[in-house]
């Protein structure tokens, strides 16, 4: 679902050819690491305390992994944007 608001989106911000390349690169990044996150999510906690705080800290760590995959993919993408296109982009993300 996220990949066809994305889609959208980059319908709505009318890329370019290079912005379009930037915006690939975004999504293949937020690809990679979707199933890895979904993979974490999913994971039986457990039980105990000590084994659902395991599970929580696995959790933690798999988000910052996936944030420092996407990140540079992102930072590439929204420089490549003109300002109108950043102001939508941001309204569109909820950042307004």
């Amino acid at each position: 679902m996220m990949f066809r608001q994305n889609d959208k989106l980059a319908e709505t911000l009318k890329l370019t050819d290079a912005e379009q390349a930037k915006y690939e690169d975004f999504k293949a990044a937020s690809r990679a690491t979707s199933e890895t996150m979904q993979n974490t999510c999913d994971a039986n906690l457990g039980s105990t305390m000590p084994n659902r705080m395991e599970g929580m800290e696995t959790r933690m760590a798999a988000m910052l992994t996936a944030m420092r995959t996407v990140r540079p993919a992102l930072d590439a993408f929204y420089a490549s944007l003109t300002e109108a296109q950043k102001a939508q982009f941001d309204s569109r993300s909820g950042t307004q």
